[in-house]
């Protein structure tokens, strides 16, 4: 899920509830404009006991 991609401000407004399970976290980089593939800079699995 991309939280934020846009060159403008987004002005503030509701926003329906969303739920998923979560199994694996991820950060990715991609340099801006280059359409190029993501690359993992790190990759974490999500264990759900330990935050419940």
């Amino acid at each position: 899920m991309t939280l934020y991609y846009s060159p403008r401000d987004v002005p503030e407004h509701p926003v329906e509830p969303l739920s998923w399970t979560v199994r694996e976290f991820q950060l990715l980089y991609n340099r801006l404009g280059s359409g190029g593939p993501h690359r993992a800079l790190g990759r974490w699995r999500w264990d759900h006991h330990r935050f419940h």
